[in-house]
């Protein structure tokens, strides 16, 4: 309609020019208004030679009418042109791609998104019932520790104290073997317990902006942005996939270089004079600081001979061909590397003390885990063994206990076995751990209750949250089939999604609920009264807002 309106402006406009000049006058086509154009701009031009200025000439202002309806028309012409293609880009605008789906694609898609709600609320389940048995053992380690731990020094290690839950307050770190970068001629000897590289590269990033809209008769169509910023990375974007061909190919991957960060750990990291560190106590230092300042003007890839010089903040860059600084724009295929350790210093440590394998001077540290005492409790010694005993597990022997592989109950427990394994091995309940600086241990504990509530509270949400978006997916072919109906389809399909969004809120939180009051009711009775009474009162709140209203 628009064209067309246009359209006819530009005949009427024609005609009258046409009229006012004394010619006749034709319906313009293609080739007609690209002629006009040109020749109004012909005659302009050598009009101020040929009457001087301020000296009118006859029908100027005929041929300016032509110039500027003819320009209009074009670009309308253009515009038009560009709408009908599914795949274009002017040098400034974004590519675009349009996928269009049908109604029964997308009930397709609704019906397995059935498939993967069940399979959510499957898992978030188990989730929210490990989570609180862990906390619960947690407190449970965290209370026991509190009864036994002893403070005492780094530099003479009683051997009265092995096997027992110890805290070093204050004591110094130091390396004692020598660290080196992967793939860098950098290394250190000393007063450098963790060297970290970070390696980048400047590269083409492709960013993808999506937008759908409903169609009539249930459809969608989605319409795609791809937009292109050039930026340094650390990870490595492969631009032979990029839809744009102009950015296709663009980014070179550095040789025999990885993009990212690597971490090096030292071989032997002492505390005090009496002790060893273990590197899950070591992964716990986090203290980074830049080396630059200790190396020399470049840095070296040891296969590549690749060479990184020395820029501002820290960084080492490198550019083909070139002894290149920093300085100025960075080009595609630039590389720059950036070295940190954490330096030797004063911790301190809260671990299980006990013997060196090897029968070493030094004594070394293990987990303080939860054991059986008995309802009688147990004699001293057996408690060291079975402190030692548990501290010893490794991660798959914690998740092979914690997992249930009796016959038939294996796989029928299939999501249950899965959650248990790695709420045993990645977040095992135990006490083995570093505190940068010299920490109390009454404060050790405190930090350790504060990370235990802020776990719990994440998982907690995370497992509701799986649990929600779940059941909202159980509905999805119920909103895809309202989308069919012509017009009243969309609104009423938000309408349904909104109404269902509250139902599942609802009903999630008091299954949640029940949840954490059950684990509750299991580990700590108390605690699990009160989720019971939240619950109620989250299925009260809307009977009692219903009869009000």
């Amino acid at each position: 309609m628009t064209v067309l309106l246009h359209g006819q402006v530009y005949v009427s406009l024609v005609l009258l020019s046409s009229l006012v000049s004394g010619g006749g006058a034709a319906l313009p086509n293609d080739g007609d208004y690209r002629r006009h154009r040109l020749r109004a701009h012909n005659q302009d031009a050598p009009e101020k030679l040929e009457s001087g200025i301020g000296k009118p000439r006859a029908g100027r202002g005929v041929h300016l009418i032509q110039r500027h309806v003819a320009h209009q028309l074009h670009s309308l012409v253009a515009s038009r042109s560009h709408s009908n293609h599914t795949l274009k880009q002017s040098p400034t605008d974004p590519l675009t791609t349009t996928t269009t789906e049908d109604w029964s694609d997308r009930m397709g898609n609704a019906f397995f998104d059935v498939i993967i709600g069940w399979v959510m609320i499957l898992f978030s389940i188990p989730i929210l019932w490990f989570n609180e048995r862990r906390n619960a053992r947690m407190e449970s380690v965290i209370m026991w520790g509190e009864s036994q731990c002893q403070t005492i020094t780094a530099d003479h290690p009683d051997k009265d104290n092995r096997d027992r839950l110890v805290h070093i307050q204050g004591a110094n770190m130091v390396s004692a073997a020598r660290v080196k970068a992967p793939k860098f001629d950098v290394e250190f000897e000393k007063d450098c317990v963790r060297l970290q590289t970070h390696v980048q590269a400047f590269q083409v990033i492709e960013h993808e902006h999506s937008d759908s809209r409903e169609k009539i008769g249930g459809g969608r169509e989605t319409i795609t942005k791809y937009t292109y910023s050039k930026e340094w990375s650390s990870t490595w974007h492969d631009s032979r996939r990029y839809r744009d061909p102009q950015f296709s190919g663009k980014n070179t991957k550095p040789g025999g270089l990885d993009l990212g960060w690597k971490i090096k750990n030292s071989s032997r990291v002492e505390l005090g004079d009496g002790f060893l560190l273990t590197d899950e106590l070591i992964n716990q230092c986090n203290n980074f600081n830049s080396v630059a300042s200790k190396l020399g003007p470049s840095v070296s890839v040891e296969e590549s001979k690749m060479q990184f010089f020395k820029g501002e903040s820290g960084w080492f860059y490198h550019r083909d061909g070139k002894d290149w600084h920093g300085g100025g724009d960075p080009q595609i295929g630039d590389c720059r590397v950036r070295f940190e350790c954490v330096p030797d210093g004063q911790v301190t440590v809260m671990a299980l003390q006990v013997a060196q394998l090897k029968g070493g001077k030094r004594d070394v540290f293990l987990p303080y885990r939860l054991i059986s005492r008995g309802l009688c409790g147990i004699s001293e010694e057996k408690e060291k063994l079975a402190l030692k005993a548990e501290g010893q597990k490794t991660w798959d022997q914690l998740a092979s206990d914690a997992s249930c592989d009796t016959g038939i109950f294996c796989c029928l427990c299939c999501a249950c076995n899965l959650v248990a394994m790695c709420f045993s091995s990645l977040m095992t309940p135990e006490i083995n751990h570093l505190f940068e600086g010299s920490v109390s241990m009454s404060d050790c504990f405190q930090r350790m209750r504060s990370s235990l509530k802020w776990t719990t509270w994440g998982i907690r949400i995370g497992g509701w949250l799986i649990m929600f978006l779940g059941l909202k997916l159980t509905f999805s072919p119920f909103i895809t089939f309202i989308k069919v109906i012509p017009f009243l389809g969309p609104p009423l399909a938000q309408l349904g999604s909104c109404l269902l969004s509250a139902f599942s809120f609802i009903v999630t939180v008091v299954i949640c609920c029940a949840i954490v009051s059950l684990a509750y009711m299991v580990y700590h009775p108390l605690v699990g009264l009160l989720y019971i009474l939240v619950a109620g009162l989250v299925v009260a709140l809307p009977v009692v807002i219903g009869k009000l209203v």
